[in-house]
C-alpha cells in the first residue's frame, strides 16, 4: 500500500496512475489466489464488450441476447468454482438410495472474492441494459473496477455507478485530508478485527467444537460472543477497504450502520451488509416482483431472495436454512406489521436482536446434531447451574466477557453520539495523532497470539 501511494505521488500522469493501480490489484490477487486472477480479467473482457453491445444495440432481442451472455458467464464460473462439489455431493446423495454409482468430487479451490467481484460486473451489465448508465469507452478503467484491490476480496460491492464516475478527475491525488480519513478507518478496522474479534474467536471456537451436555449460559454467551466476532471481523474488512480507497481518493459507502440496533427484521438488512442487501433488493428482489404482486408473491420474493442470499454465503445447507430462517422472519414481521400494534422501542430492539443472534448459530453450526442442540438450549433456558462452575467459567473467560462488555459500550452508547470517524476527524491534528498512538499501542497490548484470516475471506 505504501508503494501504491508513492506512486501515485511520484507520476502525475493519470493513465500511467490507473496502470500502477491495476498492476497492483492483479499483483495482489495473485500473491491471494495464484494464476486464478484470469478470472478478473475474463470477466473484465466479457462485461466490457458486453457492455457495450448492449449499450449500441436497438432490438430489445439482441440487447436481451447479450445481457443473458454476461449473466451467463459471471454466474457459470461462481456456480463451477463455489457450488459444483456441493451440487455432486447432492447427486451422490440422492444416487446412493438409486444405485448408481458415486461421481467424484472435483475439489476446487475457491478463488478469494469471487462472490464479490462477480456481483459487481453483473450490476454493471444489468444497469446498462436497464439504461440507467453508459458504458465506459476505457477498458484500462473497467479493469480497475473489477480488481480494484481495496475491496476486491471481501467488499463492500461497489457499482459502476459509483466508482467509475470518481475517474473522471484529471488525476488521482494523494490528499492529507484523505490521508487522515483513511487511515482513520484503517485503524479502527484494525482495532475491530485485532482485539475484538481475534481475541474472541478462541472462546467461541472452544464452545462450538463440541457444544453437547453444555447448559445454556455457556452456549447463549457463545452465540453473541459470535455475533460480535462476526460483525468486527466483516466490518473491520470494509473500513480497511473504505480507509485504503479514501487515501487513493476514492469515496466509498458505508457497509454496516449499528446493526444491533435494528429495531425489526427489516432494519436489520438495511442496516448490515449494506452493500450486499441493497444488491439483492435491486437485481433480485424488485425483478421477481417485489411487493407489488400481492400479499403471496411478496412473501414468496422474500423466502426465494433471503435463500438464494443465504446460498451467496457458501455452499452448504446450513447458509440455504440460514437465508430460509431470514427469510421467514422478514415474511412474519411484514406480516405481523399489518396489524398496528405498539411495541416499546427498546422492546423491539431486543426482540429483532434474539432472532437474529439465534440466526447465527445456524450460519456458524454446519453439523446438524450441534445446531439442533444449541437452538434448543439457546430458546429453552435452562437453570441447572451449579455456583462454583459458573463462576470458574467467568473467572477463566474473564478477558472475553471485558472485550464483550466494552462492544456493547462502544456500540450502542454510541448510537446518538456523532460517528466516531467524524468526530476524531474534527479534532486537530495533535489530537489525531495521539488517537494513532493510542490504536498502535492497543493493537500491541492486545494483540492475540495467533491472528486469523478474516471470516469473509471463504465466501
Amino acid at each position: 500500500m505504501i508503494c501504491v501511494v508513492l506512486a501515485i505521488k511520484l507520476f502525475k500522469n493519470k493513465k500511467l496512475q490507473l496502470s500502477i493501480l491495476v498492476l497492483s490489484s492483479y499483483l495482489f490477487y495473485y500473491f491471494s489466489s495464484g494464476f486464478l486472477f484470469v478470472l478478473l480479467l475474463f470477466s473484465s473482457l466479457l462485461d466490457f464488450y458486453v457492455g457495450k453491445k448492449i449499450f449500441e444495440s436497438k432490438n430489445s432481442a439482441k440487447r436481451k441476447f447479450f445481457l443473458i451472455l454476461s449473466l451467463i458467464g459471471n454466474l457459470g464460473i461462481l456456480a463451477f468454482f463455489k457450488y459444483a462439489d456441493f451440487a455432486i455431493q447432492i447427486a451422490n446423495y440422492f444416487g446412493d438410495s438409486l444405485g448408481f454409482s458415486t461421481l467424484p468430487l472435483f475439489n476446487i479451490v475457491l478463488p478469494i472474492g469471487i462472490s464479490f467481484f462477480t456481483f459487481q460486473t453483473m450490476s454493471y451489465t444489468i444497469d446498462i441494459y436497464r439504461r440507467k448508465m453508459s458504458p465506459t469507452n476505457s477498458f484500462l478503467k473497467f479493469m480497475l473496477f473489477v480488481s480494484f484491490f481495496p475491496q476486491l476480496v471481501a467488499g463492500p460491492i461497489i457499482r459502476a455507478s459509483t466508482f467509475l464516475p470518481q475517474l473522471n478527475k484529471k488525476r488521482l491525488k494523494i490528499l492529507p485530508s484523505n490521508l487522515k480519513l483513511g487511515l482513520t478507518y484503517i485503524s479502527w478496522g484494525l482495532v475491530k478485527k485485532i482485539v475484538f474479534a481475534d481475541n474472541i474467536g478462541p472462546f467461541v471456537d472452544s464452545i462450538f467444537t463440541n457444544p453437547l451436555g453444555l447448559n445454556s449460559l455457556p452456549i447463549m454467551l457463545a452465540t453473541i460472543a459470535f455475533g460480535i466476532q462476526i460483525y468486527c471481523d466483516f466490518s473491520a474488512y470494509s473500513d480497511i477497504a473504505i480507509g485504503t480507497a479514501r487515501i487513493l481518493g476514492f469515496k466509498f459507502p458505508k457497509n454496516f450502520n449499528k446493526p444491533y440496533f435494528a429495531c425489526n427484521p427489516s432494519n436489520f438488512w438495511n442496516r448490515w451488509h449494506i452493500s450486499l442487501s441493497s444488491w439483492v433488493r435491486d437485481y433480485l428482489y424488485i425483478p421477481l416482483g417485489g411487493n407489488r404482486k400481492g400479499k403471496i408473491r411478496t412473501y414468496l420474493n422474500l423466502l426465494v431472495t433471503m435463500v438464494l442470499m443465504g446460498l451467496w454465503h457458501g455452499a452448504s445447507w446450513n447458509f440455504v436454512l440460514w437465508g430460509f430462517y431470514h427469510g421467514a422472519i422478514l415474511v412474519s414481521y411484514r406480516f405481523i406489521s399489518k396489524y398496528d400494534f405498539k411495541i416499546n422501542k427498546i422492546l423491539s430492539i431486543i426482540i429483532t436482536q434474539y432472532l437474529v443472534f439465534l440466526g447465527w448459530l445456524i450460519f456458524r453450526l454446519r453439523n446438524f446434531e450441534y445446531l439442533g442442540y444449541c437452538v434448543k438450549k439457546f430458546i429453552f433456558f435452562d437453570f441447572n447451574l451449579d455456583l462454583t462452575e459458573t463462576i470458574g467459567f467467568f473467572m477463566t473467560n474473564i478477558w472475553v466477557f471485558f472485550l464483550i462488555v466494552l462492544f456493547c459500550y462502544i456500540h450502542f452508547f454510541s448510537y446518538r453520539a456523532k460517528d466516531i470517524i467524524e468526530k476524531i476527524n474534527s479534532r486537530k491534528y495533535l489530537s489525531w495523532f495521539l488517537y494513532l498512538l493510542f490504536v498502535i499501542l492497543l493493537l500491541f497490548l492486545f494483540s492475540p497470539s495467533l491472528n486469523t484470516a478474516f471470516i469473509y475471506f471463504q465466501f
